[in-house]
């Protein structure tokens, strides 16, 4: 009885019994048990607990129950268990669930575990999440008004493993037309296309997104070349079905004419028909014995979900498929490749009481001022006036047109996602002229035409009165420029409380996650504006269809204006990131009562991190993670700055798609800092390998990414290389790159801020946009590629949001700042109005889902949802391809970033590279990331060229090559001398791993450093202190004096004019090559006093010395030492 109940709930059943009528049976019921199907895992091992799918003993119709992964057990006595995942009910093609329900409870822990669980299903469609509490015995979810051929429902908790197990498990299914049946052929007339014929785009080899391999017509009898790509309703584009199943179908393309047809050859070629390529060719004069005409049309179950067809030559079982990127067939079987989808796209109407119903402006009396079409799918047409002087004749196909009140006609098409692509119609001579809604004038000439009118609505004026016949309207699909999903997901027009600030990202299971704040204070965080108010709450709206509907509102982040807890009081500007390998997601928030321009580090604007682990159901109370944040910078800021406010961008939060550490994806997030001196001073990243638990700076705080020292977003390229996109305060945007070195680690450098020459502050507004990178193809010429994406106002004000792209054939067209910010190129424009903040994704279905503020009211803005696809985005010249390989971009890399592995003989620089050969042979056996980072994280522990004791070296500088480090013995300093590689020093250690450094030829040694005005000394070895040697890899070392007179001036420096003075490592000229003397000084004793001209002696200035002491001389042209 508890059974019957439920369904009696449910309208499904009627608790009393009918007549038994001898009638095909259309409604079915089936329980989905161990007892009516059974359970398989993903390897169709039934024997195994852990399962995959369900399905029912009984077929026609079969129902099944699965899910993604094994997330179902089943116990020996029979339950099931439904793991935290979602879950499909399906059947097949010709039927369709119209409801379930089904009574639960939930468990947590292992299968056999007996501890409850609060346990929420939520259905997709029909119905609303059901919640059954640890300590409530059982709850029912009851879903009905479907009519879906697959249909979803979720298990979500916060308790750890946690499981639903349902019972009474109950789907009603009913008959519905197939997808054979569904289809609309048409006949072909005198030539032409009978009226009302549905046009249908095709599409072979199609996943589940809006990337296909469409069917394109291209003019000629060649074989078709097939392409992944997204296809407008053009002409060549179409397809109609001419005929029936059983004596086989004609498949005509609108852009050829109506007596050419898509034919196939009789003789299957190539391996397994391979090199059989249908073509198209002239009905008339085909040669039969070669070619086949007709086709026929098998379903196919390839694509869930989907209504597929094998396209299969009449008269045999041959499919067609993809054959290396060519139409053809293949003889061997049929799979997904083979499976074939039609979309019905454009309808050829022809307007007259045949084919619709002329009726009155209230559609109830059979007047004559409105006509509507009986087609309505794909789309309807009606023909509408002021007058009511539509007479139609007695066949039915023409009626007049007169210029009675107004003589202007209106043509439109209600069905949304439709327009009006053109028109024609012949006319008498009594209609003295028609004028079209653009002001084109035609004068009679018994045929008026229109094309090109890409509107849902047009209309023309007619002068005079005539009788029209053939009156022809093509209605097809809107280019997705036009037609992009739009939705109002946070709806300010009708809001008393202003909405802005967007976020967006979707979970592993699909679901689209919006968020934004709900501003009460009517302002920014931290200003209470003119109402008095700071609260601001943080807004969350859900779709589970790619964003064609949403959830209704949830608060997730609750502002509280008398919040014990200042950091509580508003929650804004969040930014969302959904983890793609678990159910975590983590959006972090602006908050508290401090802005950005007034924070201060003693009273911080404050950041807090929210976390949900059944994805996005669900919500912790939050984390003030302000202090660890601010912390990163704390007497760590180049030239001694201070924090005083930082302000974690909005958007998306995000996360890499190749570097792991750990059990997370590394998280960025960029973010303007600015100091206690300035507001405007820097752009910096932090990452995350723990899912934003903590939090370190990319490149560590001494180094400055940008100086745009706005609101900023992060990216990553092809070979892992960090994208830095800045809002720069002053106007324009800015683009930088961080290289690693070791990604583990996250070290490597940083490269130059810089701003493309077409988004300056006059071309694109100072405003918060999104970056995103994808692996594309270019549709000129196939070639596999990546493309960078970038949204911002495409104005120098706030309106027309839009896009810029960049292509990245190469990974030598982003190894740079300055490349990275080259070679933009402006795409769509998305809004035509006021507009401001967006962000973007690439979602689950191959399209890119962007969110953004449009149209400025009452302080805040609408957020709109719109869908694209990457065709679209970019003209049309570049396609979505998941394919595209990083293979050459991770060549490329390597090859860059090993040029920097110098051999040589000068301090710090490696000795060899031997050691790393294994690992660049495995690299190029296998290209993968894994590969280069290991070749790179081996290059620290290569052995490097080291200071030798006793060993002499000559000393030159970075700056000023020709510089040599030397003495004065007379003036006793340091001083250099020009291109005189004589001069040699040995470094002699302290046992601290110092040096004291010795001047060979005067036999002086380098004193204490004292102001950068004062030369360095040159003492005796017991006046003299110890220096430290900062080498890197490429030979060049500083030399700093561990016991300076100011520790801002101890690194020794060359001037232009060869002075040594001291300095900071800074400067270019603080830099020096300590390479080894070709040529050791010896000593040789006390020169003889001169005899004659060839015994004179000469110093190194070429000054004539009487009387040498110790040092270098010249005698007889040759250098001596006088010791």
């Amino acid at each position: 009885m508890k059974q019957l109940f439920t369904l009696a709930l449910m309208g499904l059943v009627s608790l009393f019994a009918s007549p038994i009528h001898a009638q095909a049976q259309t409604t079915w019921m089936r329980t989905v048990s161990t007892a009516t199907g059974s359970f398989v895992n993903k390897q169709g091992n039934a024997a195994s607990a852990y399962k995959y799918k369900w399905s029912s003993t009984e077929t026609a119709p079969q129902l099944t129950l699965q899910t993604q992964n094994n997330d179902m057990w089943v116990d020996g006595d029979g339950t099931y268990h439904l793991f935290v995942r979602t879950f499909s009910l399906s059947v097949p093609d010709g039927y369709a669930i119209t409801g379930y329900a089904f009574n639960f409870k939930g468990f947590e822990g292992a299968s056999t575990n007996t501890n409850r669980a609060t346990v929420t299903v939520t259905p997709e469609k029909g119905g609303a999440a059901v919640t059954c509490s640890a300590d409530q015995a059982s709850a029912t979810i009851s879903v009905t008004g479907l009519e879906e051929n697959i249909t979803k429902f979720s298990v979500s908790s916060t308790a750890a493993k946690a499981n639903a197990v349902p019972t009474n498990f109950i789907v009603t299914i009913k008959k519905t037309a197939s997808a054979l049946e569904q289809l609309q052929p048409t006949t072909t007339v005198d030539g032409r296309f009978a009226p009302n014929t549905v046009w249908y785009k095709v599409a072979i080899g199609q996943g589940q997104s809006t990337s296909t391999f469409p069917l394109i017509y291209t003019g000629s009898n060649e074989p078709f070349s097939l392409m992944r790509s997204f296809t407008n309703a053009t002409p060549n584009a179409l397809w109609c079905l001419v005929g029936d199943n059983t004596a086989g179908y004609r498949l005509h393309n609108r852009a050829a004419a109506a007596d050419r047809l898509l034919v196939s050859p009789r003789e299957m070629s190539g391996t397994t028909g391979g090199t059989a390529y249908p073509v198209v060719l002239p009905l008339d004069g085909l040669n039969t014995t070669t070619y086949e005409s007709l086709w026929k049309l098998e379903t196919s179950s390839d694509l869930p979900g989907m209504a597929a067809f094998y396209l299969c030559q009449n008269g045999t079982n041959y499919g067609v498929n993809n054959r290396d990127n060519k139409l053809a067939f293949w003889t061997g079987g049929k799979d997904r490749g083979s499976a074939v989808v039609f979309t019905p796209a454009a309808v050829d109407f022809e307007i007259g009481s045949q084919y619709g119903e002329f009726k009155n402006a209230a559609n109830t009396l059979a007047e004559t001022s409105l006509w509507n079409s009986t087609l309505t799918a794909p789309a309807a047409l009606r023909l509408s006036t002021m007058n009511t002087s539509f007479q139609p004749a007695a066949d039915g196909k023409s009626f007049l047109l007169t210029d009675a009140i107004s003589g202007t006609y209106t043509l439109s098409t209600p069905t949304k996602g439709y327009i009006i692509e053109g028109y024609s119609f012949d006319y008498p001579s009594t209609l003295t002229s028609i004028t079209t809604a653009d002001g084109t004038i035609s004068n009679p000439n018994g045929h008026f035409e229109v094309s090109n009118v890409g509107k849902a609505s047009t209309t023309f004026t007619v002068a005079g009165n005539g009788q029209v016949n053939n009156f022809r309207v093509f209605v097809r699909q809107a280019d997705e420029v036009d037609n992009a999903h739009t939705v109002t997901v946070f709806d300010n027009a009708t809001s008393k409380v202003p909405y802005r600030i967007p976020a967006l990202t979707q979970t592993r299971d699909g679901r689209l996650l919006a968020d934004c704040d709900y501003r009460i204070s009517k302002t920014d965080v931290g200003y209470n504006n003119q109402n008095g108010l700071y609260q601001i709450d943080n807004v969350m709206k859900v779709s589970t269809d790619n964003g064609r509907t949403w959830s209704d509102t949830v608060v997730v982040a609750r502002g509280n204006e008398h919040a014990s807890e200042v950091w509580r009081t508003a929650f804004g500007d969040p930014s969302i990131v959904a983890d793609r390998t678990s159910d975590n997601v983590l959006m972090q928030c602006v908050c508290g009562k401090v802005g950005y321009f007034s924070s201060t580090r003693s009273n911080p604007q404050r950041s807090a991190f929210f976390r949900s682990a059944d994805g996005g159901r669900t919500w912790d109370q939050g984390t003030d993670m302000t202090e660890q944040i601010y912390g990163l910078y704390d007497g760590k800021l180049p030239g001694n700055a201070q924090v005083a406010g930082i302000f974690l961008t909005s958007g998306k939060i995000m996360q890499s798609r190749y570097i792991k550490v750990g059990d997370f994806y590394r998280l960025y997030i960029a973010h303007p800092l600015r100091t206690t001196t300035v507001n405007k001073f820097a752009t910096y990243v932090i990452y995350s390998d723990d899912f934003g638990h903590t939090w370190k700076v990319l490149g560590g705080a001494g180094v400055i990414p940008s100086d745009a020292a706005d609101e900023s977003k992060v990216d990553e390229l092809p070979d892992g290389t960090v994208l830095l996109s800045c809002r720069n305060q002053g106007g324009g945007r800015q683009f930088n790159i961080f290289t690693y070195s070791d990604p583990v680690k996250a070290k490597g450098a940083w490269g130059k801020s810089t701003m493309p020459s077409n988004m300056t502050g006059s071309q694109v507004n100072a405003c918060n946009g999104e970056v995103l990178v994808l692996p594309a193809r270019r549709k000129v010429d196939g070639k596999q590629l990546y493309v960078a994406l970038q949204t911002v106002p495409l104005s120098s004000t706030r309106e027309k949001v839009g896009f810029f792209y960049k292509e990245l054939a190469a990974y030598s067209d982003y190894n740079s700042g300055e490349k990275m910010a080259a070679n933009w190129k402006k795409g769509l424009q998305i809004t035509k109005n006021t507009s401001c903040y967006s962000t973007m994704i690439l979602m689950q279905n191959d399209s890119i889902g962007v969110l953004f503020e449009d149209v400025a009211y009452n302080q805040g803005y609408n957020i709109i949802f719109k869908s694209f696809s990457l065709d679209s985005i970019t003209g049309g010249k570049y396609t979505l391809d998941a394919t595209s390989p990083r293979d050459a971009y991770l060549n490329d890399a390597l090859q860059q970033r090993l040029a920097g592995v110098k051999t040589g003989k000068a301090v710090g620089m490696y000795k060899s590279v031997a050691a790393l050969q294994p690992l660049i042979e495995a690299f190029n056996a296998q290209k993968t990331e894994a590969n280069m980072w290991a070749v790179m994280a081996a290059v620290p522990s290569l052995e490097r060229v080291q200071i030798e004791a006793g060993k002499q070296y000559m000393i030159y500088n970075k700056a000023y090559p020709t510089h040599f480090l030397s003495a004065d013995a007379t003036a006793a300093t340091l001083n250099t001398v020009d291109n005189d590689s004589t001069q040699v020093f040995t470094f002699e250690s302290d046992g601290k791993g110092n040096y004291l450094i010795h001047h060979v030829n005067t036999g002086l040694y380098i004193g204490k450093t004292s102001y950068s005005t004062r030369p360095v000394p040159a003492v005796k070895a017991d006046e003299s202190v110890a220096y430290g040697v900062g080498s890197d890899t490429e030979g060049w070392s500083f030399l700093s004096c561990t016991k300076p007179a100011s520790t801002s001036y101890s690194v020794l420096n060359s001037s232009p004019a060869g002075k040594v003075r001291p300095y900071n490592d800074k400067d270019k000229g603080s830099y020096w090559c300590i390479y080894p003397s070709p040529k050791i000084i010896t000593g040789i004793g006390t020169l003889k006093a001169a005899t004659n001209e060839q015994n004179r002696a000469y110093d190194l200035q070429g000054r004539r010395v009487q009387h040498p002491t110790k040092g270098l001389y010249i005698l007889n042209g040759k250098k001596v030492m006088v010791k």
